[in-house]
């Protein structure tokens, strides 16, 4: 008996393995569960009125949910984050499903700009050569500082760049000094220098290239094409393990919808704030000629080139 809902459940589904159950309720929660040991281990908090269905995706890495708050709610079912909010019904949506093979899923869903958010990139492992490079989009929020970081923040001489490499600097010196080596990982969650309660970004600054000339890459499941220098620095990047988890990339051909005017024009204008605000930034150089290796640090930005 599964056990934690506040109110009466409308919806329940089993991921295509069996392993999980999904759970809707009229308490405004989509809970995801173990189905063995009837564990809760997730609980997405979004709607705003009760959740009428939801459902796994073929894959079973997402979940889909629809609310009696007239929206479609998308969710990353390993780490609970919020992908994509659809609005435009005008009642309440009573049920939801995915197409077979995901094809009508839609990438985009508006950014909420008092929130200050932005659509940031986890990076999966490397699998193969020619396999396809596979990255999760999700919505977070600039806003979300750690109480460390909101502290740290107020009481500092300096702002934007100049703030974080300062931040940055002083995180070093504790992490050098200590004892748990697993605080080196950025991509830990429990990692000492993420400044938000959802971890931390770099900023990727390349030369797009021909836009005629694209590779293939994976995107929440779904395959689209990007710029071959862009697949080039994922490709790149996905061998290690520092965009695998709580440490994102913001790249601005993906985490802007390029189709959609109206963001572009004000995510350009916001542009200077995310590369000054990031805790890196990666400048790619480009492929080599030879095959050599070739990557090189330095305090305020990472430079890198193929492996």
């Amino acid at each position: 008996m599964l056990e934690g809902d506040l109110d009466n459940v409308n919806s329940v589904a089993f991921s295509p393995d069996g392993k999980q159950v999904v759970s809707g309720s009229y308490d405004k929660t989509v809970r995801l569960w173990d189905a063995v040991t009837g564990a809760v281990l997730q609980t997405l908090e979004g709607h705003s009125s009760g959740v009428n269905s939801v459902a796994f995706s073929p894959d079973g890495k997402q979940v889909v949910s629809g609310s009696w708050d007239k929206t479609v709610r998308l969710w990353n079912a390993g780490t609970g984050a919020a992908l994509q909010m659809l609005e435009g019904h005008s009642s309440g949506v009573i049920s939801v499903t995915f197409s077979p093979d995901m094809t009508a899923q839609p990438m985009y869903s508006l950014l909420n700009e008092d929130e200050d958010e932005v659509r940031l990139i986890t990076i999966l492992p490397y699998v193969a050569r020619l396999s396809l490079v596979e990255c999760t989009l999700e919505i977070l929020s600039l806003k979300a500082l750690t109480a460390e970081y909101r502290d740290f923040s107020s009481a500092s001489n300096y702002k934007g760049r100049k703030q974080v490499v300062e931040w940055t600097n002083m995180k070093n010196v504790q992490s050098s000094t200590s004892a748990n080596d697993i605080v080196l990982d950025k991509h830990n969650p429990d990692h000492q220098s993420h400044r938000f309660t959802w971890g931390d970004y770099a900023a990727l600054s390349y030369v797009w290239g021909d836009p005629a000339d694209t590779k293939a890459i994976i995107l929440n499941g779904a395959v689209v094409r990007v710029q071959r220098n862009l697949e080039a620095v994922l490709r790149t990047l996905s061998s290690r393990a520092e965009f695998h988890g709580n440490y994102r990339l913001w790249v601005d051909a993906i985490c802007i919808n390029q189709n959609d005017m109206k963001e572009k024009s004000r995510q350009i204008l916001k542009m200077r704030t995310v590369y000054g605000n990031a805790s890196e930034v990666v400048a790619w150089l480009g492929e080599e000629v030879d095959d050599s290796s070739k990557c090189s640090m330095m305090p305020e930005r990472k430079t890198v080139g193929s492996f």
